[in-house]
C-alpha cells in the first residue's frame, strides 16, 4: 500500500491506496487452481485409476480426471497402472487389445447467461499381459511393462 495524495477542492488529500480487488482474486484462483489437476492415485473424488481383473492375464485398467486434467496425462496414468499391475501380477509384458475414450464434456455455468464447457476425460483400456522374453515379431504392440513404469513413473504427480 502506498501513500497518494488527491486535490479535492483545493486541498491536497491523503489517501492510502488499496490494491485492485479483481487483482488479488485472479491472482489467489491461480494459486488455487493449480493444485486442482487429478493426481495419480486410486479412485477418489478428484477422479484417478483403477484396475479390475477380467481373467489370469487380462486387466481392464479404467482411469478418470476433473476438469483441469488433460487426456493426455490420464492416458499416462492408465498406461503406468498397466504396467504395475503387469508387474503385480508376475508379468513382463502387456498389450493394449481395447481402448476407450469415455470422456464427458459438461456445461459449468457461472451466471444465468454464461456457460462454459468443461471436458472431464476418461480412458478405459483392456490389457493382455505375457510373461518372458519379449517375441521377435511383436512389434510395438508388446509394451515392457518395467520400462512404461520407470519412463512414466517418473513423470506423474503422486498422492
Amino acid at each position: 500500500m502506498g501513500l497518494v495524495l488527491n486535490w479535492r477542492n483545493g486541498i491536497f488529500c491523503k489517501k492510502v491506496a488499496r490494491p485492485r480487488l479483481g487483482l488479488l482474486i485472479a491472482v489467489a484462483a491461480g494459486f488455487t487452481l493449480t493444485g486442482c489437476v487429478t493426481p495419480y492415485q486410486s479412485m477418489g473424488f478428484l477422479g484417478g485409476v483403477r484396475a479390475t481383473k477380467v481373467n489370469a492375464n487380462t486387466m481392464r485398467i479404467f482411469s478418470q480426471g476433473n476438469g483441469y486434467t488433460s487426456f493426455f496425462l490420464i492416458d499416462a496414468y492408465a498406461r503406468l497402472k498397466a504396467a504395475e499391475v503387469t508387474i503385480a501380477h508376475g508379468y513382463d509384458f502387456f498389450q493394449i487389445i481395447d481402448f476407450n475414450d469415455s470422456s464427458r464434456v459438461q456445461n459449468i455455468s457461472f451466471s444465468p447467461y454464461t456457460s462454459t464447457p468443461v471436458t472431464k476425460p476418461e480412458e478405459t483400456l483392456l490389457i493382455k499381459m505375457f510373461k518372458g522374453p519379449k517375441p521377435a515379431d511383436a512389434g510395438g504392440d508388446y509394451l515392457d511393462a518395467r520400462e512404461i513404469k520407470q519412463n512414466i513413473g517418473a513423470l506423474v504427480k503422486r498422492n
